[in-house]
């Protein structure tokens, strides 16, 4: 009877070890093709399994069905297994999916925590790079520049890391903060051979480019991606570009990028008002050049400075002269307060012209509301070395003649 009995027990075990493999075979089978709420309620019918194998790996995919759902408990089923099984081979797979998890929940102060409390050198080698690039985001993150810096080099020491490139990327942002512009071109260089950074690039590549005033291999690097708008920051290609050419002086494309910029932002900046109206007065356009410049004449600045000179210019053009001597006098002026308040003498030579071109157009304009006698004679007060003194002093002889005043008109 005894021996009825056991073999009793041992066909029920047999066909109880059979059911638990064939339905872990089941669950396995739904995680790896990522029905992970399929997985998690299979693996959870096996957390309590006898057999230890089954057990741990139950519970390790039970963590990881529940990490890739986001649900509530993740964390929970994580460190119950990582307590449980230590011993288990899926132990450094854990801590490395913990990590992972982690990251994605932006936890990064738990992501330290864990992985601090690990010799990752024991983990397998893809586990191991995992985890230090985990570990060297979370520090990046959280502001911990340096200890980044160390995880990231490891990393990057590994030629066939599988996180090769996420850490190229990421220390090139890093060495981008401090400025180390050849540094972080390199190491953008290196992942944009990544699929998955191929459309981020880019944009941080040509910043670099347009730092540097590589102007010339700027547009030609732009002019790969510039039609792809699936490029992280797309529209500042545009600009980048528009930038570029005005350095170069090839107006008539910066106008071209400008324009288009203008078309896919909300708010175009007062420097770049600057630079298409100062494109367009280059390229003899006036009507648009006025258009822009106008735009930023009040803003309290130096831009708005230059904008008034040339706006003055472009009236000039188009025969506007008492608009024309308005926004040189507007230029002077606002030189003039930028050289006593911030004994700023830079724009000295534009503030001279812009005088110059107003006692002009005072002498020129017929009911001008200021005596150009008076404004040629601030002009000599102003500039007494200035290399248009015969012209001011022959325009003030042929004033005082005309008022009968021959004794100036000698002087």
């Amino acid at each position: 009877m005894k021996k009825i009995t056991f073999l009793f027990f041992l066909i029920i075990n047999s066909l109880l070890i059979a059911q638990e493999s064939d339905l872990y075979t089941k669950a396995v089978s739904c995680y790896n093709n990522r029905d992970f709420n399929c997985s998690k309620s299979e693996f959870q019918k096996l957390k309590y399994s006898t057999n230890y194998a089954i057990r741990a790996n139950a519970n390790f995919y039970l963590a990881m069905s529940a990490a890739n759902l986001y649900d509530s408990n993740t964390i929970l089923l994580f460190k119950n297994f990582i307590d449980s099984f230590p011993e288990s081979d899926k132990y450094d797979d854990a801590i490395t999916g913990l990590s992972s998890y982690l990251i994605k929940k932006r936890d990064y102060d738990l992501v330290i925590y864990y992985l601090s409390k690990e010799n990752l050198d024991t983990f397998s080698s893809q586990n191991r790079d995992q985890a230090i690039f985990n570990r060297a985001y979370a520090n990046f993150m959280l502001g911990h520049f340096d200890l980044a810096d160390q995880d990231f080099l490891q990393v990057l020491a590994q030629n066939e890391s599988d996180v090769l490139y996420d850490a190229a990327f990421y220390y090139a942002c890093l060495l981008l903060q401090f400025d180390d512009l050849d540094g972080a071109l390199n190491y953008f260089n290196l992942a944009q051979k990544s699929e998955v950074y191929i459309k981020k690039t880019p944009y941080y590549i040509s910043y670099i480019m347009f730092l540097k005033k590589e102007y010339e291999s700027l547009n030609d690097y732009i002019s790969i991606f510039i039609d792809d708008n699936k490029i992280y920051n797309h529209k500042e290609l545009f600009l980048f570009s528009a930038k570029a050419n005005f350095q170069l002086k090839n107006y008539r494309e910066s106008i071209d990028f400008f324009e288009q910029y203008k078309k896919m932002i909300d708010q175009f900046s007062d420097v770049q008002f600057y630079e298409l109206g100062y494109s367009y007065y280059r390229l003899g356009n006036y009507e648009h050049a006025i258009n822009n410049f106008n735009k930023i004449i009040d803003l309290d600045n130096d831009i708005s400075l230059y904008a008034y000179y040339y706006l003055a210019h472009s009236y000039l053009v188009v025969n506007k002269k008492i608009e024309a001597a308005n926004a040189f006098k507007s230029s002077f002026d606002g030189f003039k307060i930028l050289e006593s308040t911030y004994n700023d003498h830079s724009s000295e030579e534009v503030a001279e012209n812009a005088y110059y071109n107003f006692a002009l157009l005072c002498y020129d304009l017929d009911n001008s509301l200021y005596n150009p006698i008076d404004v040629f004679n601030q002009f000599i007060n102003h500039y007494p070395d200035s290399d248009k003194l015969p012209e001011v002093y022959n325009y003030l002889s042929l004033l005082y003649l005309s008022t009968s005043d021959y004794d100036n008109a000698k002087d």
